[in-house]
Formats: C-alpha cells, structure tokens, sequence
C-alpha cells in the first residue's frame, strides 16, 4: 500500500536521518571521516616535526659556518696595518737601492784608481827597462 505522500508503507525519504538504518548509516560516515581527519593531523604533525628538526639541524650548521668565517676574519689583517707595514718595506727597499746604487758607484772608482794605479806602475817599469 501506499501513504498520501507517494512512497510505499515502511520506507524512508533518501537523506533523512529519521530511519535507524539511516542513522547507523550517517553515524558510520562520520565516525570514517572522524578517523580520516585523525590521520591527516598525525600526517601533518609528523611532517611538522621532520621538518622542523631538519631545519634546526640545517640553523645548527649555518650557525657553525657563521662562527668560522668569524674566526677566519679575525685572522685576517686591516687595510691600515697592511697599508702601513707596505709603506714601511717599501722605504727600505727604496734604502736598499740607494745602497747598491753607492757601493756599485764606490766600487768602480775603486777600480778605476787600481787600474790607474797599474797603468802607472807599468808605465814607470817600462821607462826603467828602457833608460837601462
């Protein structure tokens, strides 16, 4: 038999939750994406914590090669120590220079007066061997 609104005696409307099978049935659904939801938020908590102790391990090294490059800098010399220790080390170069310049120069007069010298010495000798 049929009821006034069209539908056979016993039945339920599709989506109502008024049938106890309906109920179990929506109850079901919920409680699957209650479980779902479960899931994606230990998912989620776990690729947190993996990403986040990755990070701090990757903050840790970045730390570590920030605190040697800071060691390497202060090993490093000023522009104004390096500049001044230059200017010093090229004035004794310049002195050095200068040196050799006079010692050369005393040195070939030194040997012109030897040269000279023998030249005389030689000249004399010949002159005694000629007067006798």
């Amino acid at each position: 038999m049929t009821e006034p609104t069209g539908r056979a005696k016993g039945q339920t409307m599709p989506g109502s939750c008024n049938s106890i099978a309906m109920r179990e049935y929506c109850e079901e659904k919920m409680a699957h994406l209650a479980d779902r939801v479960e899931l994606q938020f230990k998912a989620i908590d776990t690729a947190y914590e993996k990403a986040s102790a990755i990070l701090d391990e990757r903050l840790g090294r970045m730390n570590e090669f920030r605190e040697a490059m800071k060691d390497q800098a202060s090993t490093y010399v000023s522009r104004d120590v390096l500049e001044g220790r230059l200017s010093i080390l090229d004035r004794e170069i310049d002195e050095l220079k200068t040196f050799r310049s006079e010692h050369k120069g005393a040195a070939s007069v030194l040997m012109v007066a030897i040269t000279l010298a023998i030249a005389v010495v030689s000249l004399v000798a010949s002159i005694v061997a000629m007067v006798q």
